[in-house]
């Protein structure tokens, strides 16, 4: 075992991690109770053989603070530890936690490995946890008469995080014991006495040679028809063993699971079988000659969250399209609509929220903005004040306008639009002759306007419209006819939020055209307007 990393730290930085030999005490030098980069060309970076005699026990104290054993190396096996020959290794966790993480061996992942008669054991108090994210291994001569066992004890937590092929070793579980990540799992044998958990969003597979069973199974399945499996030999399940089925989804019909399969004999029955209701209901269980079966039934394919009361008519709408896309959606699709599904068994108010921030108000509103055009009634302005001269001119004007449209039942948050346009312009008037009261007004523009939007916390989106237009006026004594004919390029940028913390981007582009003609027919006593707008 090489200690040249410590060599490189000056004494006083260190802390030691205790424990005992029956013949003497223990101390492992550490930093900040980190013990990481341990390097030997041999086996067991931190701890083998040549520490822990035959028929010896090594009892390791886990400080408060915890331990996290970490990118340790072995060029052979045991990347942390490397034990046979009859001996014991604890790891005594009181209100603490234990890392096993990146150590490796032969260039895997590996933390321990075990040889003949080798026993390891994890004593945890509740509120303690062990995280193993390598993997263990074992390399028994006769697992009959030379099996290796791995104990864990204690109202505390051991998860494994990594596939493990321990097939000489035998597992002793009296604590919440569970497979994390997709890890799998094979051993000699399993004797379970309080909590074996294969709860993951992963499919687990764990083979023994043989299982019993005295305390409580978990254990998961996929309305696909995919679920975790235990598979052994034999099967040995007493009076108090219990089995609970948690499924990923409610949105199943009837369907059956092999939830354990064996070779040998199957002695004994579960006391009962049970699953969330919200889920579904279990059917029936049977004991077959090979296996274990459990139906359940849930609470079919499609969603029913147009049945949800107080929904505006928003949120209704959202609710029935997603129920219609349920019975057939796959993918990212499928996906989204379980975890509203998940959503609307716990929090019927946050499911409604979802469904008003899915609806599209916040994409209707960025619309409706930026139809406003606040360039019309500048033009309007230059043609209203334009003096009857000959002299061509080069105009400008501009504005900045600040429009909210309050909350409602149907859009979350205010909308909030802050909208700058500028227009610069170039315009002639034509006079038939001096004593003509008719002129006309030709002339031509350019404009850009900007808004920026925001509705709620996270809503947001900007829009960017420039064009180029022509004008043309004609006017006398008793009436007057306007013309304008202008288009624009339009580029709209949202970002808007939905529940899981996600945000939808979205850009899209358009091109529009205006042409409006507009006449005014003076008289005496009153002014007839006739107006045609086509977008």
């Amino acid at each position: 075992m090489s200690d040249s990393l410590l060599e490189e730290i000056p004494e006083q930085i260190y802390s030691s991690i205790e424990g005992y030999f029956d013949r003497m005490e223990f101390r492992l030098r550490c930093r900040d109770g980190i013990v990481s980069n341990y390097f030997t060309k041999g086996r067991g970076a931190v701890l083998s053989d040549f520490v822990i005699n035959p028929n010896e026990s090594l009892h390791i104290c886990v400080p408060r603070d915890g331990i996290i054993f970490k990118n340790n190396t072995a060029f052979n096996l045991g990347g942390v530890a490397y034990l046979g020959g009859n001996t014991t290794l604890e790891f005594m966790n009181a209100c603490s936690e234990t890392v096993f993480k990146g150590n490796t061996a032969v260039g895997i992942s590996n933390s321990i490995h075990m040889l003949d008669l080798t026993n390891i054991i994890f004593s945890i108090e509740e509120g303690s946890k062990v995280q193993m994210y390598d993997a263990l291994s074992d390399e028994i001569s006769n697992s009959d008469t030379s099996a290796a066992t791995l104990e864990v004890k204690g109202l505390g937590e051991f998860n494994l995080r990594k596939t493990s092929i321990i097939k000489g070793t035998n597992l002793k579980l009296d604590a919440l014991f569970k497979l994390k990540e997709g890890a799998n799992l094979a051993g000699k044998s399993i004797e379970n006495k309080r909590m074996f958990s294969t709860i993951d969003g992963e499919v687990n597979t764990v083979e023994v040679e043989s299982f019993k069973n005295d305390g409580k199974i978990e254990m998961e399945v996929w309305r696909e028809g995919d679920n975790d499996s235990i598979k052994t030999k034999d099967v040995e399940i007493e009076e108090n063993s219990v089995l609970k089925i948690v499924a990923n989804s409610r949105r199943f019909d009837k369907r059956t699971y092999k939830m354990l399969e064996y070779t040998g004999d199957c002695s004994g029955k579960f006391k009962y079988v049970e699953m969330d209701e919200s889920f579904g209901k279990v059917k029936s269980v049977n004991y077959e000659h090979n296996g274990i079966f459990v139906t359940l039934e849930g609470k079919g394919i499609g969603t029913k969250f147009r049945n949800m009361k107080d929904l505006t008519r928003n949120q209704k709408s959202l609710a029935i399209a997603y129920d219609n896309i349920s019975k057939t959606s796959t993918g990212e699709m499928d996906k989204i609509i379980e975890k509203i599904d998940l959503l609307s068994i716990y929090n019927q108010e946050a499911t409604k929220k979802l469904f008003t921030e899915t609806s599209g108000y916040f994409l209707a509103n960025m619309i409706r903005n930026g139809t406003r055009d606040e360039g019309k009634r500048l033009i309007d302005e230059r043609m209203e004040e334009r003096e009857q001269n000959k002299n061509p001119e080069v105009w400008g004007k501009a504005e900045w306008n600040y429009v909210e449209n309050k909350e409602d039942e149907k859009k979350e948050g205010d909308c909030i639009d802050r909208n700058i346009t500028g227009i610069i312009g170039y315009d002639k008037v034509i006079k038939k002759d001096k004593y003509d009261d008719k002129f006309m007004l030709l002339g031509g523009f350019v404009k850009i306007s900007e808004h920026n939007v925001k509705q709620g916390k996270n809503n947001e989106g900007k829009l960017v419209k420039s064009g180029i237009g022509f004008i043309g006026k004609v006017e006398g004594k008793k009436r007057e006819i306007r013309a304008i004919v202008d288009g624009s390029y339009d580029i709209y940028d949202t970002k808007r939020c939905v529940r899981f913390e996600a945000y939808n981007r979205g850009e899209f582009e358009e091109v529009e055209e205006v042409n409006r003609i507009e006449g005014k027919f003076r008289g005496s006593d009153k002014v007839k307007n006739k107006e045609e707008y086509n977008s």
